[in-house]
């Protein structure tokens, strides 16, 4: 079966079990070497732990212990709830030293036992955000298992982890079920912090995002406690930029290591410093800082244009420039496309310049302001919306296999981002850099709606124009539409609103979801819960669920936008309504002996779906209706009867590609392909025959095909043109990745697809799927690659 992907970057859906767990865990902050510790074993009143109530108190080992994993008599109960969703998670928070920052260098990896007594469960440990998503899970099997994440400082389990193990907080033990069905408890014991026996490096000077400035001539004293382990002695200790390398040497009256950096050669931004150490035996370590150098006093600020404001003809650029007073200003310049006008000051001091837009393409642009001396160059940029030209509003229809748009044909690339409505205003933690060079300091609050802006601006900026995003979350979240039968949350709507009227501005067309097959937000399953139903299966074919189901959809269809005062039955920008991402029958889903909730035929999910299609086109006839279907099931690929099995053979063709959205209310069909997914492993020509397998099927019952969703799990390994495993640490690997979602798409339009959504854009670190074309910088380097793609595969399109 397939796993589904990791829905939640700051939420759960189930179990949030959050709670402080005892006293602090260290008191001080503990020396570099401490011995292997077991910091928990879960026995009340003897380890200064103390279960709470909600957790059903310490119980005694499960009966399948071993002696591996019987220290102590009891183990921690932690209740759980999985009801077969793809991120039904529970876990308990430990605040280390009541928030005090405590520096965990001094050791490698934390170890711990978990006991499970059902399949598909993984474990992670988390840092100080706890419901961050997982750097890297653990599967679990049946029964104990004994866990260990690497915490030393070229640690692969926390690729992203910046500076969490020097200013640890707390940490979150976690068990989340990925299609798993149970509710009870699941066991954590023994959680052990081992120590390093590499060098162990402290920063004194300088701290992660200090901001540095020195007078010219003078140097910025490194300075970092190391410490070897027992038996052995620091043998040398150096420190590396860009642009600078040295040596460390030791001051004893101090007890650190220390250098001279030339700050002055370095030039101002945000920079890496690198402090490596080796022990007498040859063993090594690094240190990684990023710190903001900031000699220059010259400020730039553009004051006009704003960001995302849209521009038309001969605008005004305005700029406000503090001069450094130790040096001459030589000249400030406004760059944008290519051009370079000279900005000239006005009586208050501004700077200004006029811009004629109709020398620039249509759609984003950068807009730079860079003011020089004798010394140093510093800028600002601004993203701004040229539309030098009105575009025709049109709604989107289909017409036999393709979609028009007014009178033109229109295939898209686009994009799926589902956590839109959930966004808040973001205090960035870290000094951060933009791909495109911007500078954001720690502390900055990001309001939620320009998060919104940013992510329409960057999908326009690479020529996406479709997207694909949630409006559905039935649960006890803040943010949630429905919190109990009928019961709508107006302020998610009118969020929703904010995200409709983004669009829009950026000539986007949306894709709305509105309810869900899986755990995630809800989905059917709460809606079972809320009726009294037995088994989520039922929502296909019981009477008040229908009729919740259609309350929901009209009150959304019939919805006035407040941002834009138009109806959302009236607006272009809607380019269909889904009915329910990945409706499915499957029968694993129904643990009744006689399977009685399931219909593995597909006969019952068809005829809901031809029920609520028709429903929608009642309330709607103008736009689009699809059904959001993964595509599982047997796809024919050739003349003989040969074919992909794509998913479970269990699951029936209630899962069909073609069979269950084949009726008059489904304007297009849609499929979900995750060709390298733990559960599938398609090899590229394998991947090849199902794009085209489903395209054809599609298209020769006469509607368009949308690949509705795909991606490529940068944790499973891919096969490369020749049909060799390249696996994700391998050298080739990223190119390899890259290189699928190119064939992929080839293969879909090649076939006569009509359009594709990739899973995700995001502007947050993910190791399987996510796409971040912007920040954070690291992952948008990462990326830039595959936007290439993405961009060049929408301008073919457009042509």
């Amino acid at each position: 079966m397939k796993q589904r992907r990791h829905i939640g970057s700051m939420f759960c859906v189930l179990v949030c079990g959050l709670a402080l767990l005892g006293a602090s865990l260290f008191g001080q902050t503990r020396s570099a070497h401490a011995d292997p510790t077991l910091f928990y074993g879960f026995e009340d009143g003897s380890d200064g732990f103390t279960a709470p109530s909600w957790l059903g108190a310490n119980a005694g080992q499960p009966t399948q212990s071993s002696a591996q994993h019987s220290e102590g008599a009891n183990s921690l109960a932690l209740p759980v709830n999985f009801i077969g969703g793809s991120w039904d998670q529970a876990g308990v928070d430990k605040v280390i030293d009541n928030y005090n920052p405590v520096d965990l260098t001094g050791y490698s990896a934390i170890t711990y036992d978990v006991y499970t007594p059902v399949p598909n469960v993984v474990t992670d440990l988390v840092f100080n955000d706890p419901w961050l998503p997982p750097a890297n899970p653990k599967p679990l099997k049946v029964g104990w298992n004994t866990v260990t994440f690497d915490i030393g400082p070229t640690s692969q389990d926390f690729p992203n982890a910046g500076n969490y193990f020097t200013t640890a907080r707390e940490f979150l033990l976690r068990a989340i079920g990925q299609g798993a069905t149970y509710s009870g408890p699941v066991y954590f014991d023994n959680v052990r912090f081992i120590s390093t026996t590499q060098p162990v490096i402290h920063m004194v000077a300088p701290k992660a995002d200090d901001v540095l400035s020195i007078p010219q001539g003078q140097t910025y004293a490194i300075q970092a406690h190391v410490t070897p382990s027992a038996g052995r002695q620091i043998s040398s200790v150096t420190f590396k930029t860009a642009t600078q390398s040295g040596t460390l040497t030791f001051d004893s009256a101090n007890n650190v290591y220390t250098g001279a950096w030339d700050l002055w050669k370095e030039g101002d931004g945000l920079k890496t410093l690198t402090v490596s150490a080796t022990d007498s035996t040859g063993a090594t370590t690094t240190s990684q800082t990023s710190v903001l150098i900031q000699n220059s006093q010259m400020q730039v600020h553009i004051s006009t244009p704003t960001f995302d404001q849209q521009l038309k003809g001969k605008v005004t650029v305005s700029a406000q420039v503090k001069a450094d007073s130790r040096f001459a200003l030589k000249s400030v310049t406004l760059q944008a496309a290519g051009q370079t006008v000279s900005m000239a000051a006005n009586a208050s001091g501004a700077y200004s310049a006029e811009l004629n837009t109709y020398g620039l393409q249509e759609g984003v642009q950068t807009l730079k302001v860079v003011a020089r001396d004798a010394q140093f160059t510093v800028s600002d940029l601004v993203d701004v919306l040229v539309e030098n030209h009105a575009r025709p509003a049109n709604i989107v229809h289909a017409n036999t296999t393709q979609f028009v748009d007014g009178h033109t044909p229109f295939r898209y690339v686009g994009w799926n981002e589902y956590d839109l409505f959930t966004r808040l205003d973001q205090t960035v933690a870290h000094n951060e850099q933009t791909i495109e060079g911007n500078i954001i300091l720690k502390g900055t609050v990001i309001p939620w709606r320009q998060q919104i802006d940013r992510q329409m601006m960057e999908a326009e900026r690479n020529g996406l124009t479709v997207l694909r995003t949630w409006a559905f979350d039935n649960s006890a979240d803040s943010y949630a539409f429905q919190t109990g039968p009928g019961q709508y949350n107006e302020s998610t709507f009118q969020k929703l609103d904010y995200i409709m009227a983004s669009a829009q501005r950026h000539h986007m067309r949306v894709i709305v979801t509105m309810e869900n097959y899986w755990g995630d937000y809800g989905g059917i399953q709460q809606d079972a819960k809320w009726l009294g139903l037995a088994n989520k299966l039922q929502f296909f074919t019981d009477p008040q669920a229908k009729a919740l189901y259609e309350k929901y959809v009209a009150h959304l269809v019939n919805r006035v936008n407040t941002v834009t005062g138009v109806a959302y039955k009236n607006d272009p920008s809607v380019f269909a309504w889904e009915l329910m991402n990945e409706p499915r029958m499957d029968c694993r889903d129904d643990p009744t002996p006689t399977h009685q909730y399931c219909d593995a035929s597909g006969n019952t999910l068809r005829t809901w779906v031809d029920t609520m299609s028709k429903y929608i086109k009642g309330l709607d006839p103008q736009h689009m209706v699809t059904a959001g279907f993964e595509g599982h099931s047997f796809v024919p690929t050739g003349p003989n009867g040969q074919g992909i099995q794509w998913g479970g053979t269990e699951e029936g063709n209630g899962n069909s590609p073609i069979m269950a959205q084949d009726v008059a209310g489904i304007d297009f069909f849609d499929f979900h392909p995750y060709p390298n997914a733990s559960w599938a492993h398609l090899t590229l020509d394998q991947t090849r025959q199902l794009i085209t397998g489903i395209t054809k099927a599609g298209l020769q019952a006469g509607k368009p095909v949308v690949m509705e969703e795909y991606g490529i799990d940068r944790t499973q390994p891919v096969y490369d043109q020749s049909g060799k495993l390249i696996q994700p640490k391998d050298a080739a690997y990223t190119a390899a990745r890259v290189a699928w979602y190119k064939d992929m798409l080839d293969t879909l339009y090649g076939a006569g697809g009509a359009g594709s959504n990739i899973w995700g854009l995001a502007d947050w670190s993910d190791n399987y799927y996510n796409v971040d074309p912007y920040l954070p910088l690291a992952d948008a380097q990462r990326d830039a690659p595959l936007m290439a793609v993405l961009a060049h595969e929408a301008s073919q399109l457009a042509e």
